[in-house]
């Protein structure tokens, strides 16, 4: 049956994290991924994505939740047709930086839109045959990089959540600022690795965890319906597929969900949720049984074998980032960067990185990570490296995990924009950025936090 009380509102799976939702005459498409492999090579699609066709002539927005390649994925960005980017608005979360502005139009879109936090904002129609859509968005940021969006129209309320995971402080303020929320889309299982030397132990627990933070963001929204999704890829790697035998599948969710009476809405690709229709989902047990398909499918999946990169390549990369860092980041803060020793199977060697001093240096000493060269290499190559290879589950610690959670946290800050010199956490640039977000931070950073240990 419709939701009672709701306006018109359809809600359609493109793929992963992808969807396109529609209200009042105005199509958002959100996060588009539309083929090939992101976090260092280290995820892939787990279906192909739907029927582009009619998304490329109805689109009229684009949302990018935040930086994360599965999220904004460079290529499908790029190979969008240019009529589509000249006709769109592309929206993105005000976060104080030209880093991400500035990287749209690079790829070709001319009209860039900046949402504040926690803020209402009508958009106005691309098409002057819509005018006064009625349609309203609102951005709520969330730790350094994630962000939400809510779609509103004539009193129907839709909630991305995407990454966002949401404490209680969050959700409170979301309900303060939108009242109620009639659907939301979440994600629904493993998005990483922590590189725990107990991969079952860990996985088993982190994904009922997964599910348990979905079941009680619908709960304290007082949601009507979530729709799981942004967890349809599967680790494509030889040092990582190891993962995917400890993921969620939809059925999962369903699963837990009828235990506290919380209506779950599952989508295959190209299906759509659509509130006015008599029954707003499409088949769910349907949909069920194609990712059921597919999961029972993965280990026949393609796996991409490792390349070896040489300890001088990866030396000399190591060195660039410490330059880089000791730019951004006074000694005292550098010095808390231990030194660690890691084993890099592929080459057959050991080696001591000190990314304070600078150097990667053969050793005999006991191991405290496992990880292949070309997730060692890349972990320091771009600013999101590191978080790369841990998203990729590139990684194993042999040990305590302390000293590579200080070289992750302080990593996560420099691909954030963050600099720890007084210089630039006391102007006025980054002071009024910050201090929006000051509610909720407190919450948000214990949770974030406890994800890195």
């Amino acid at each position: 049956m419709p939701l009672e009380g709701t306006a018109d509102m359809r809600t359609t799976l493109i793929s992963h994290s992808s969807v396109l939702i529609e209200a009042g005459g105005l199509s958002i498409w959100c996060d588009p991924w539309l083929d090939g492999k992101v976090f260092a090579e280290s995820w892939a699609l787990l279906d192909k994505p739907a029927d582009l066709t009619e998304v490329y002539e109805r689109v009229t927005h684009i949302w990018v939740s935040h930086e994360h390649p599965d999220h904004f994925h460079l290529g499908s960005l790029r190979d969008l047709p240019q009529e589509v980017k000249d006709r769109v608005v592309l929206l993105f979360q005000d976060d104080g930086s030209p880093k991400m502005p500035d990287a749209f139009t690079k790829l070709g879109f001319p009209t860039i839109q900046l949402l504040p936090h926690r803020q209402t904002v009508t958009l106005d129609s691309p098409n002057e045959s819509l005018p006064g859509s009625g349609v309203e968005v609102y951005c709520y940021q969330q730790g350094l990089m994630n962000s939400a969006l809510a779609v509103r129209h004539d009193g129907t309320t839709t909630i991305n959540i995407n990454d966002c995971e949401l404490t209680n402080t969050d959700a409170r303020l979301i309900k303060a600022d939108l009242g109620s929320i009639d659907i939301t889309l979440n994600q629904f299982s493993l998005a990483g690795y922590n590189g725990s030397n107990d991969p079952a132990g860990w996985s088993k627990a982190f994904a009922t965890r997964i599910i348990e933070d979905l079941l009680q963001a619908h709960e304290r929204l007082d949601a009507g319906v979530t729709i799981p999704f942004a967890s349809f890829i599967y680790f494509c790697r030889e040092d990582n597929k190891f993962l995917n035998q400890y993921g969620n599948r939809p059925c999962d969710v369903v699963a837990a969900a009828q235990k506290r009476n919380i209506e779950i809405a599952v989508l295959a690709n190209g299906d759509s949720y659509d509130t006015e229709a008599e029954d707003p989902a499409s088949d769910t047990e349907a949909a069920l049984k194609h990712w059921d398909d597919i999961f029972d499918g993965i280990d026949s999946l393609p796996i991409d074998t490792l390349e070896p990169v040489a300890l001088s390549t990866i030396a000399a990369t190591v060195a660039s980032r410490s330059r880089q860092l000791h730019d951004a980041y006074p000694k005292p803060v550098m010095k808390l960067l231990p030194s660690i020793v890691a084993d890099i199977p592929d080459l057959g060697i050991r080696a001591t990185l000190d990314l304070c001093g600078g150097t990667l240096t053969e050793t005999t000493d006991e191991p405290e990570i496992r990880i292949h060269s070309e997730a060692l290499d890349f972990a320091f190559k771009t600013p999101f490296g590191l978080q790369s290879v841990g998203v990729g589950a590139r990684y194993i610690n042999l040990c305590h995990d302390e000293k590579w959670r200080r070289y992750r946290m302080l990593l996560s800050l420099n691909n954030a924009g963050i600099s720890l010199r007084p210089s630039k956490i006391l102007n006025r640039e980054f002071v009024g950025t910050m201090a929006p977000r000051a509610r909720g931070a407190a919450s948000q950073l214990i949770s974030q936090l406890d994800l890195i240990r």
